[in-house]
């Protein structure tokens, strides 16, 4: 098992700045989302299933764009559904172990449904029979 005394003291120290500024950016993430929606008028679901979605999406995007260019479909579809899997499974599973996510009835009976149709969608569409 790797020791943390092993690492060189560089990467320990970028690694813990990596995350600090990873906490920081995801406070200040939540602080302007929640803003603009006060802004706006519209649920933070809302602006949560928009703007900080397309924020933190941009490195799978990238990631996909780049398997696609590269002839790999294969990884482009799975980390777009791979991801949302991982989302809703991991990130949500943890963040309800910490807290009780109170949810709102109409994400349970609507927006979730749609999410998951959604993602059905994306996968029939890709499936290419092979």
């Amino acid at each position: 098992m790797l020791q943390l005394s092993a690492l060189p003291a560089p990467a320990l120290i970028q690694m813990l700045s990596g995350l600090l500024l990873l906490l920081i950016g995801a406070e200040l993430s939540v602080r302007a989302a929640v803003h603009l929606a006060a802004i706006f008028k519209v649920r933070p679901l809302i602006i949560g299933l928009t703007v900080v979605a397309m924020g933190t999406s941009a490195p799978q995007m990238a990631v996909s764009l780049q398997a696609a260019f590269s002839d790999n479909t294969d990884i482009a579809v799975g980390s777009v559904i791979g991801g949302n899997i991982f989302n809703v499974l991991v990130i949500l599973g943890l963040c309800s172990l910490i807290i009780p996510l109170r949810v709102a009835r109409q994400v349970l009976h609507i927006d979730i449904p749609l999410m998951i149709g959604a993602c059905l969608l994306a996968i029939g569409l890709s499936w290419s029979g092979a």
